[in-house]
């Protein structure tokens, strides 16, 4: 019976995985022509408000943190009858912490709009501060409809929404108009998060219960134990993962930062790829208690990555000056096919460990990690970027890319490794 269930649950997360695939990889060309079409309706100047805002968005996402992240860890272990109250109160939460940035959204808004005398910033502000408030419910409903195997469902409204959005952007043309454009972001995102949101309390027969007392220990337990210590960690990523460009602007021209950034924004579309199988991952050791299980879980996906990663590599050494020609166009160059190759090998490392690094967030101690292998990364990544930017350039730093993912790699492994050991079945 035990066995029966182990195997009804991987070929679940097999078909999820597979449809999170598909979800990501429609997104990504519906939004890739989304994009096209803004570009070439919005004014330059209406661009460069929303290329702006986003700017201050991302310092302020530093307080953006969302404890229902929680359940992927828990939700195995949570009875049926206390889901109700802890969805509860990360909704709460998430609803508080969405109004606290939302106000700063309003205020920067409506600092920049008297400051360049444009109001468009103060529609661009709204329109981030409602669909932050619509997001709160998408994010706990998605995860519940997760863990609940219901990844289909999830596919097909996603698809919809996305392809509703492009659509209705092409109203642009009839008015070219900012407001009408947050309007139209703004509706869609609300009408999309309301129904996943609903879907999920249809689905987990989920209803509203909070104990104000219980609520507030609730939260000061997971935030302390892992919430906390899991937006750290992501801060850390983001740091790691964005600083090299931040590095080559300090001290290398204009055009070695444009080419390098060109490169590592057709790169990351792979790394797309490889973070769906990561969130599967979560998906999995959410749903199971079982060590046996948890493992095995995690070397497939391992197996998985690896599988994906060799063949795009291969293909980038091959064809990568093709295809970089055909992404930039005229601004290709012969260092941009190093810049690739260089990056796609260090990120490539580490994208076939990222199980294994799923594995101890949500079934290790997640302060060993930040100490043990995080910092360390951190240190090393600050320090190779300053000094191969400041005295090589956009080559010494692409290849120092090598360097920081097989370093992270090989400490990920090492404290896998020794948490599979320690853990008790």
């Amino acid at each position: 019976m035990e066995m029966e269930k182990s195997n009804s649950n991987a070929r679940t997360i097999q078909w999820s995985t597979i449809l999170a695939i598909f979800e990501k990889f429609s997104e990504i060309v519906i939004n890739f022509v989304f994009s096209m079409v803004v570009i070439r309706v919005l004014t330059i100047k209406d661009y460069a408000v929303i290329t702006s805002f986003a700017g201050y968005m991302t310092f302020v996402s530093f307080i953006n943190i969302s404890p229902e992240v929680i359940l992927y860890k828990s939700y195995s272990q949570i009875k049926k009858e206390q889901i109700s109250e802890k969805i509860t109160v990360y909704l709460f939460f998430d609803l508080l912490k969405a109004l606290l940035i939302s106000v700063v959204y309003i205020c920067i808004g409506y600092t920049l709009s008297n400051k360049f005398c444009s109001y468009s910033y103060f529609f661009i502000a709204v329109m981030n501060g409602v669909i932050l408030f619509a997001e709160q419910f998408y994010c706990i409903g998605r995860i519940l409809l997760e863990l609940n195997s219901k990844q289909f469902k999830l596919t097909i409204i996603t698809l919809i929404a996305r392809i509703s959005r492009l659509l209705l952007i092409f109203l642009l043309l009839l008015k070219n108009d900012i407001q009408i454009y947050c309007l139209i972001m703004a509706m869609v995102a609300t009408v999309e998060d309301g129904i996943v949101f609903c879907l999920a309390i249809r689905e987990t027969k989920y209803f509203f219960s909070l104990n104000l007392r219980r609520s507030i220990k609730e939260l000061k337990n997971i935030f302390f134990d892992f919430v906390f210590l899991n937006h750290i960690s992501g801060v850390l990523n983001s740091i790691i993962y964005a600083s090299d460009t931040m590095f080559l602007s300090w001290f290398c021209k204009e055009a070695v930062v444009g080419r390098y950034g060109i490169v590592l924004g057709a790169i990351n579309y792979v790394t797309v790829l490889f973070q769906v199988i990561q969130k599967q991952v979560s998906i999995a050791l959410g749903k199971s208690s079982s060590l046996e299980e948890n493992v095995k879980s995690t070397e497939k996906f391992c197996s998985l990555c690896l599988i994906i990663a060799i063949p795009i590599v291969f293909i980038f050494g091959v064809f990568g000056k093709f295809l970089l020609k055909i992404y930039s166009g005229d601004s290709f160059s012969d260092e941009m096919y190093w810049y690739g190759l260089f990056i796609l090998l260090g990120t490539s490392t580490f994208n076939i460990v990222r199980p294994m690094l799923m594995f101890i967030l949500y079934k290790g101690n997640l302060l060993k990690y930040l100490l043990k292998v995080l910092l360390p990364v951190f240190v090393l990544t600050l320090s190779l970027y300053f000094f191969s930017s400041k005295y090589i350039g956009g080559i010494g730093i692409a290849f120092c890319n090598i360097i920081i993912y097989a370093c992270w790699s090989f400490l990920t492994i090492i404290m896998y490794r020794n948490i599979r050991m320690i853990i008790p079945s």
